[in-house]
């Protein structure tokens, strides 16, 4: 089963009931992977970015460091799934 959920147009999107914060919001060199297609498969992976739905949650308030390991994270995950 895929669980979809809609960011909205502004510099917020809202995930349930955890407000998630856009990367323009912030000033970072490492930025968001989100492409705007936001859907969640069973593992609550986003099928378009590939971030767990925690590490979305924690985007907004995570420093550069960890935003780089969230990315590579992502990256991981990306590549398990087209291989």
């Amino acid at each position: 089963m895929v669980r979809r959920w809609m960011v909205s147009s502004g510099k917020s999107g809202r995930l349930g009931s955890e407000f998630v914060h856009r990367s323009n919001d912030i000033d970072s060199s490492a930025q968001s992977p989100c492409i705007g297609n936001c859907c969640l498969d069973d593992d609550l992976t986003c099928l378009g970015c590939f971030r767990s739905l925690e590490e979305i949650k924690e985007w907004g308030v995570a420093d550069d460091h960890r935003r780089r390991v969230i990315l590579q994270n992502a990256k991981q995950r990306r590549a398990a799934s087209q291989g």
